[in-house]
């Protein structure tokens, strides 16, 4: 099992990040499964909207929320909420949805 962070997740999904390109090649290679956190989560879907990115945050949330990216690994319950309530009211409060 693999823990992936912050910088790994962002880069990833961005593809305006300078390490985009090896970042998404490397998940597309990767065999092992991943683990994450709430914490990593908040951080990386707070980074995305300082950033300029909210509709690829809410998507990227609601994936990694999803476990469908990785296992998540949740340390605290009270983060959980708070992302669940980020999800959501981003979601009602803009119109998007997590596919568009």
């Amino acid at each position: 099992m693999i823990f992936v962070d912050t910088g790994a997740w962002f880069a990833s999904f961005v593809p305006t990040d300078a390490d985009h390109a090896v970042a998404r090649a490397w998940l597309v290679r990767n065999q092992a499964p991943l683990l994450t956190t709430d914490y990593v989560i908040d951080e990386l879907l707070t980074l995305m909207r300082m950033r300029g990115e909210n509709r690829r945050a809410l998507r990227v949330g609601q994936s990694l929320l999803d476990q469908g990216l990785a296992e998540l690994h949740l340390v605290s319950p009270t983060t959980s909420v708070r992302l669940g309530v980020f999800i959501g009211s981003s979601l009602i409060s803009s119109g998007a949805s997590p596919t568009a």
